[in-house]
């Protein structure tokens, strides 16, 4: 049995389960998810239940079995199994780098716990079909969503997506040393760009800090302020559904773009997505998408 630990909020959600995804298929294993952190956690919840089909809760018994109980002598056990273990035998596996571990290209996984965030599309891009299948769009249907998305792909002109990540990423001080966030200029010049790629542009802006983005996009021209969608899973969908993005610094706004099935998208992300220059993040932004 395979059991990936989740945390964070979607985005986040959605890396975890496509990477577990991809290595139970490669090590034909069981695979379940730790989803103790949520029961602590005060700001974000288990989401990726909701929206994917299949997903299996690890019981208590099970997670402690691989884990072992945080006691004295099995951290020594752990430390021990750390120096001296060849990775793929290790019971624990932790994320260390946001570049891809090619170490777990060597062996098969069958009974190991993997805690990390996987922010890598190189870890389930051959999966992607199943992934794409797997994620279920059919609970949205609020009426603001069914409005939107006929507008988004039934009219005549060209809808670009432009996600702007404010609310925690300004309030938590440790949030936002962490990650920062997007400059208006970013958006200027990514919004110059698409209007050189596309003709008849209209522009969808999402945001948890609608009021910010009011009064600072004067300069775009034909836009609509997405208002009055229920659920976070209604604005993945519908920014999957433009033709082009301008995505944040986000992981839900990351898997706006990579679900998005249109085959001649353009994408644009910001170049800097951590505001810590010891992360070594150069393989987070897929290569086919323009960074800024």
């Amino acid at each position: 049995m395979i059991i990936i630990k989740l945390q964070g909020g979607l985005g986040n959600q959605l890396f975890q389960w496509a990477f577990g995804l991809s290595l139970a298929n490669k090590s034909n294993a069981e695979l379940k998810f730790d989803t103790e952190s949520y029961v602590t956690d005060k700001l974000r919840s288990l989401e990726i239940s909701t929206l994917v089909d299949g997903i299996a809760i690890a019981k208590k018994n099970e997670i402690k079995k691989i884990r072992l109980e945080n006691n004295t002598l099995n951290l020594l056990k752990r430390k021990i199994e750390t120096l001296f273990n060849p990775y793929f035998k290790r019971t624990i596996i932790c994320e260390n780098t946001y570049l891809y571990d090619v170490r777990l290209d060597s062996q098969n996984y069958t009974s190991n716990y993997f805690e990390g965030y996987w922010q890598n599309e190189k870890y389930f891009i051959n999966n992607r079909k199943q992934i794409l299948n797997k994620i279920n769009f059919k609970i949205n249907n609020s009426k603001s969503y069914n409005q939107y998305k006929l507008q988004i792909t039934e009219t005549d002109s060209t809808a670009i997506a432009i996600h702007v990540r404010r609310g925690d990423y300004i309030n938590d001080r440790r949030i936002l040393e962490i990650h920062g966030i997007c400059s208006l200029d970013y958006y200027k010049t990514s919004v110059r760009l698409m209007n050189e790629k596309y003709n008849n542009i209209h522009f969808y802006i999402f945001s948890n800090d609608l009021n910010w983005c009011e009064k600072k996009f004067s300069f775009i021209k034909n836009k609509t302020y997405v208002k009055n969608t229920e659920t976070v899973f209604e604005d993945l969908e519908l920014m999957s559904l433009c033709k082009g993005q301008i995505i944040a610094n986000s992981s839900l706004s990351w898997w706006s773009a990579w679900i998005n099935q249109n085959p001649n998208k353009k994408v644009i992300a910001p170049k800097k997505w951590f505001n810590k220059t010891t992360i070594n993040y150069s393989e987070l932004v897929p290569e086919n998408w323009l960074k800024l």
